[in-house]
């Protein structure tokens, strides 16, 4: 029973991430996601260890009958939760309601966390029968989870399909019935199972596919990386890249003319350039019609810009290649500690709304791009945000965003639009619409959104003045590593969609006026307690 000790808690930890990898992709990449569904991973699975728990060892056959039904419910999972828009009538692009998304989290979750608990439990009884302690059967079970936390994160670095990791889990789990059980129904059932995974397997691209275009028409490719899933879609000549199902980058977009051009016009020399990320999405393309004379490109997700380089139009893919740009695969704070001095930084990543990329927006980034910025340098970056009107957590974000870019700049200054542009440097930084829009019109450049007439649009109109008015005003707090309020605030401006009545919520006045904050350490030790008392009760 030690060997299926072993594989429960290999099978346990690597299941585990596909399902939640899955469900991430099914609600847009949302973090809160994973919050939610560990938490009923490990209700679930509670509730399937408490399940019999005062009845006597059960068969060895019937643990490894179970093994059998989780090798069979894994891929069959995967698509149920794929298909999860279809079932509860989801509008293509808009999320389910927040009922309906913690119902399909509750149910894909419930029967995997069931038959993982009462495996666990029967298999311990087993072990313990056999004058063993139940101490190392959770030593050997832990044993198994951390292998099987290393082969995860191994198959998806070699570039294996989240799909296939879960063919590959339910094989793995099925093969153990094979060689080791002297059960012949057992083995009979292990021996078709085995051969329909083996098939499965043999297809899983293609159904793979299948599966991704059920909630993407026009699908060109797909693939998962360590980070995301990037699926690419095309259609009448437009190419669409998403994240996690969630749109990253699409070839129609003026995005990338406004992050540039709004910045450049600022200096007369952008000789050398630094862009983080996102510079495949048109970036790159922008900032090479100023002939700078060397562009570093720094992007984490290598499997991202591989399928860029392969699928985008040409006139993306071709300044990917440019013998100015040097692309360096690594993270962007890693890379900035060895770097250089630069004219321009620009910043290409998705918006802080997760704990890998808030990380770019804290006091201590900007820092370290101030500290690789020449005197007259600039750096420049992007939020989304509401062109006319900000709710009060979309203001406390963005100013504490500012605040963090203030502290470290001498001067700094925030562009209206659906995307606010974000401009900062330890030089001054011009107002002037007319000095700029001639600094544009010296260049000779083709756009099509960024023009004179553009730039004098943005200085001068009333959302200027009022937003600087609104960051300056703002009592948020400083957007730093230790304390990465902006997430929250991103976090709570996603709840909203759902819950409008939380739009002048603060959760940080709200404890701080109820007294809730001082009373963590007390909710803790109580918490602990309280636990000890039920695992007292349990065993009895």
């Amino acid at each position: 029973m030690r060997f299926y000790l072993f594989i429960i808690g290999f099978i346990s930890i690597l299941g585990q991430v596909v399902v939640l990898r899955e469900l991430t992709v099914a609600f847009y990449g949302v973090e809160l996601i994973y919050i939610l569904a560990i938490g009923i991973w490990l209700f679930w699975t509670a509730i399937g260890a408490a399940l019999g728990r005062r009845d006597a060892a059960p068969r060895t056959s019937a643990v490894l009958m179970l093994l059998l039904c989780f090798g069979i419910l894994l891929p069959i999972d995967v698509a149920l939760i794929r298909s999860l828009r279809l079932i509860f009538g989801g509008i293509p692009g808009t999320y389910l309601p927040f009922d309906r998304q913690l119902l399909a989290i509750v149910m894909m979750l419930l029967p995997l966390g069931l038959l993982l608990g009462l495996l666990f439990q029967w298999a311990a009884k087993l072990y313990i029968a056999q004058n063993k302690t139940l101490a190392i059967a959770y030593a050997i079970e832990s044993a198994g989870g951390v292998f099987g936390g290393l082969a995860s994160t191994l198959l998806l670095w070699i570039g294996i399909q989240n799909f296939t990791i879960a063919l590959l889990c339910s094989l793995l789990t099925v093969a153990s019935l094979l060689f080791r059980n002297r059960s012949r129904t057992v083995q009979y059932a292990s021996i078709v199972v085995f051969s329909l995974l083996l098939v499965t397997l043999w297809l899983a691209q293609g159904i793979d596919r299948q599966m991704t275009g059920w909630n993407h028409t026009g699908l060109v490719e797909v693939r998962d990386s360590p980070y995301s899933r990037i699926t690419i879609t095309g259609q009448a000549g437009q190419v669409v890249v998403f994240e996690n199902d969630a749109v990253c980058f699409e070839t129609e977009t003026t995005a990338a003319e406004e992050l540039v051009h709004l910045a450049v016009v600022q200096r007369n020399e952008i000789d050398r350039v630094l862009v983080l990320g996102g510079g495949f999405a048109g970036v790159l393309r922008e900032i090479l019609k100023h002939n700078p004379q060397q562009v570093d490109y720094v992007e984490l997700n290598d499997v991202l810009l591989e399928l860029m380089s392969t699928y985008l139009p040409e006139v993306y893919r071709g300044p990917l290649q440019s013998e100015t740009v040097t692309i360096h695969h690594m993270d962007p704070v890693k890379f900035l500690t060895a770097a250089g001095l630069y004219n321009l930084i620009i910043v290409g990543l998705p918006d802080p709304t997760s704990g890998s990329t808030n990380r770019f927006f804290t006091r201590e980034f900007f820092k370290q791009c101030s500290e690789h910025l020449t005197t007259t340098g600039t750096l420049v970056f992007r939020l989304s945000s509401s062109e006319n009107l900000w709710s009060p957590f979309l203001t406390f974000r963005n100013a504490g965003i500012y605040r963090a870019l203030k502290s470290v700049f001498n001067d700094a200054l925030m562009l209206p639009g659906a995307s606010n542009i974000l401009l900062a440097s330890n030089a001054s930084l011009s107002r002037e619409p007319d000095e700029l829009s001639e600094n544009f019109r010296s260049r000779n450049i083709n756009t099509r959104l960024v023009s004179p007439n553009y730039i004098n649009y943005l200085y001068t109109n009333d959302r200027f003045a009022d937003i600087a008015i609104l960051v300056r005003d703002a009592k948020a707090p400083v957007n730093t590593d230790e304390r990465p309020i902006c997430y929250q605030y991103s976090s709570m401006i996603w709840l909203m969609k759902f819950f409008p009545g939380l739009v002048n919520w603060d959760i940080s006045k709200f404890l701080q006026s109820t007294g809730i904050g001082k009373l963590y350490y007390v909710f803790f030790i109580v918490g602990m307690v309280g636990m000890m008392v039920l695992l007292r009760y349990w065993r009895r």
